[in-house]
């Protein structure tokens, strides 16, 4: 009898697929063919991979075969050779021996374009995207490729939190059919300009998403009328130099580059921080980032943590989907 499927995540599919390896098992016939035992004293999780009858070769959880096939690849490694036999398609003629099947899957993915296609990030500015774009290089380099920056330069696109929602507007209202995240600085300009999108319904491939609060910024000093005070700048001060990393914000007297408080905002309430000396932080960021480019085991030695956190949020944030 097969047993039972009580629960089953990733890494227990996977660790079952490699035993069904090592051990030889026959993942084409299911229990009829693994030997002279009944499969009783294989593990649970094996004997149900390989007896469900319904499927030709091991059950799966995935639903899109290049999920399983990437699933396999953790098993077995890059340097094992993969054979896709058509021998049975072929014979009952299902399948011409000639069909040009590469040509055919590139259609088919054609029509999933959302989801093959390359991620469409938008954000306030062209620093923003030299840092962002050169942080992924350095921390998740297979990743690139999946992800399009908008080109500020090249556009001659102007940058501001406001201009981040016009164009947000724009490509919704083009019919970008992308998915496309507007990422926004996590302080109180960007709060206010994204007032103007109550109200608007965005298709489902598009996501709005602010940097997110980090703990270090919790207890921030920030330089106003009344001097240095220590206080929390998530919401209020949150821009991109807030995330370059501890080895960037630092001062040669160790102390941290402080936010200074400008005007106030009357739609949200709320005064606008900046930190000072951004072109000296950006100096140091790209000298951070030059000195990995040369020598990638230099990324040990600095502090990426505000970095991961933005791309952290690019990366989930479809994940409702």
């Amino acid at each position: 009898m097969t047993p039972r499927l009580r629960c089953v995540d990733l890494d227990r599919w996977l660790e079952a697929f490699k035993y069904i390896l090592e051990h030889g098992l026959n993942p084409g016939y299911g229990l009829r063919d693994i030997g002279p035992t009944d499969g009783s004293d294989l593990p649970p999780l094996v004997r149900y991979l390989l007896g469900k009858e319904r499927y030709e070769g091991v059950w799966s959880p995935f639903d899109d075969a290049r999920s399983e096939m990437r699933a396999v690849v953790e098993v077995t490694g890059l340097d094992v050779e993969v054979v896709y036999d058509l021998t049975e398609l072929v014979i009952e003629e299902v399948l011409d021996p000639k069909a040009e099947l590469c040509v055919r899957a590139r259609r088919q993915t054609a029509d999933e374009l959302i989801i093959n296609h390359k991620l469409i990030l938008l954000t306030e500015g062209s620093s923003d995207k030299w840092a962002i774009e050169g942080a992924f290089q350095i921390l998740y380099p297979h990743l690139t490729e999946y992800y399009s920056f908008m080109d500020f330069g090249a556009m001659r696109a102007p940058g501001s939190a406001g201009q981040l929602v016009a164009t947000l507007k724009a490509f919704a209202g083009a019919g970008i059919v992308n998915r496309t995240i507007a990422l926004f600085d996590n302080d109180t300009a960007a709060r206010d300009a994204r007032r103007s999108l109550h109200g608007v319904e965005l298709p489902d491939n598009f996501r709005v998403v602010h940097y997110p609060d980090v703990e270090w910024a919790r207890t921030y000093p920030t330089l106003g009328p009344q001097g240095l005070t220590v206080m929390d700048v998530n919401g209020l001060a949150g821009s991109l130099e807030m995330y370059l990393g501890w080895d960037v914000l630092l001062r040669p007297d160790g102390s941290r580059t402080p936010v200074q408080w400008r005007g106030f905002v009357e739609g949200v309430k709320a005064y606008q921080g900046e930190v000072m000396d951004k072109s000296r932080l950006h100096k140091k960021f790209a000298s951070k980032l030059d000195e990995c480019r040369k020598d990638p085991a230099a990324a040990t030695r600095y502090d990426w943590s505000g970095m991961r956190a933005i791309i952290d949020a690019i990366r989930t944030a479809f994940d409702d989907l």
